[in-house]
């Protein structure tokens, strides 16, 4: 729990235009949780391990927010589809906004899921909780100005190799239409 307490916390958006909490980083990967939330309390050793293992090479930070402490609608509205909770947001004209991926289903964003799983209800395969951070911490580390591309010449064989811009379509796209879990 140690690890936990040093991961920086936030009560509204404004809050992250502080660069002491931002680190000036691209990305911030968002955990919502609550204290009396059992499920909560699993999931944060997953982000306690993560936010050690975050490096500089990494454009990304691990914020907290505890959902009793919110003062602001903009961050209450994030989080109102329960907890734990992630948001992963990108820097965009000095303010950080929900990225795309975020709502992607193949991530899990809210609850907890201890391992990848093929959810029956949307009849796809989801990541489980630390391999959605793991996958953000991943994209986060990658820099391109042109957008992202796999690039099955070069794919190491996780499938999360990105390189250049692929023919104008969404991140979400490519994707969807390339990675296999």
């Amino acid at each position: 729990m140690s690890s936990f307490n040093k991961i920086k916390s936030i009560i509204s958006m404004d809050e992250l235009k502080n660069v002491k909490i931002n680190e000036n980083k691209d990305y911030i990967i968002l955990f919502f949780y609550w204290n009396s939330c059992g499920a909560c309390h699993r999931a944060i050793p997953i982000v306690s391990e993560l936010f050690e293992g975050l490096s500089q090479k990494n454009n990304c930070v691990i914020v907290k927010v505890h959902i009793e402490d919110i003062k602001d609608n903009d961050l209450k509205k994030m989080s109102n589809n329960g907890v734990p909770a992630f948001k992963l947001l990108k820097k965009i004209n000095n303010e950080y906004k929900v990225d795309p991926l975020n709502d992607d289903l193949k991530f899990t964003t809210i609850g907890l899921s201890m391992v990848d799983h093929l959810d029956k209800e949307i009849k796809q395969n989801v990541l489980s909780t630390k391999n959605t951070l793991l996958y953000w911490i991943n994209i986060s580390g990658k820099k391109s100005t042109e957008g992202f591309k796999i690039d099955s010449t070069q794919d190491d064989g996780s499938g999360y190799t990105f390189m250049k811009k692929y023919n104008g379509k969404s991140f979400n796209k490519i994707i969807n239409d390339n990675i296999k879990y």
